[in-house]
């Protein structure tokens, strides 16, 4: 039975594994582990500071006692804020580590998958690589703002908070696998904003092919090592089938 539209951006990831797998490319997880390594007490001391900083500067303006109610009730919102920044941070800093090696693996993959005739040279690598360094920045950078005006939907009690919550998943997932799809729009010739607006026309299969990936950093180093090869190598087959069924590089 075919997997519903929605699941195939999800499926992408088993078949990412046997991609890796098949092509011996398991090894390369060794860069994004040891990127990993590195930052993970760089996050964990920010976290710490983070929240400490914010508390300080927020009982200073409001006038709250560090025994007192207040600042026991905003301390945990100020420790989400803190995580969801710090996750946003971290993600794309280990996405901009290994944005060399993701466009070399976005090349073998949409080679193996569209034919020899979609290879490119060094000179387009290169430039490939530059393009995929971009579109993490310029993904951080929508990736703050949104959570940034998703803080003040959070602040109300329960349902901004759920409301929030799921919002900002769906639109970390979204972002993530526009940069994956990315490689793809690329070699059609679509620029970036052309393949933003393309890609809010298939928001249901760019969800579903970002969110295992927005899950999977969720798992302190494992999630971080593997989430960056296997996001891109999956979004680059998903892409690729819809490439191949017009549904990609030719919308209007």
């Amino acid at each position: 039975m075919p997997l519903p539209d929605h699941l195939h951006g999800t499926w992408a990831y088993v078949e990412a594994h046997q991609w890796l797998w098949r092509t011996n490319r398991m090894k390369w997880l060794l860069w994004p582990f040891f990127c990993s390594l590195c930052l993970l007490p760089v996050y964990g001391y920010g976290v710490f500071w983070g929240t400490d900083a914010l508390a300080t500067q927020l009982t200073a303006w409001f006038g709250w006692q560090t025994d007192g109610v207040g600042y026991w009730v905003m301390l945990p919102f100020i420790l989400v804020i803190v995580l969801l920044l710090g996750y946003i941070l971290l993600k794309n800093t280990i996405m901009l580590l290994c944005a060399p090696l993701n466009a070399l693996l976005a090349d073998a993959v949409i080679t193996d998958q569209l034919g020899a005739g979609s290879a490119q040279s060094l000179g387009e690598l290169g430039g490939s690589m530059w393009r995929a360094i971009g579109m993490t920045v310029l993904g951080l950078t929508l990736g703050l703002l949104t959570t940034l005006g998703l803080l003040f939907l959070g602040s109300i009690p329960v349902v901004g908070t759920l409301a929030a919550l799921v919002l900002g998943l769906m639109i970390q997932s979204f972002l993530a696998a526009w940069g994956f799809f990315d490689p793809v729009y690329e070699r059609a010739g679509v620029g970036v904003w052309q393949s933003f607006t393309r890609s809010v026309r298939l928001t249901p299969r760019l969800i579903s092919s970002g969110l295992p990936f927005v899950l999977l950093f969720q798992i302190p180093l494992i999630g971080w090592t593997l989430a960056p090869s296997y996001g891109t190598v999956a979004g680059a087959i998903a892409a690729c089938r819809l490439h191949q069924q017009g549904q990609l590089t030719h919308a209007p």
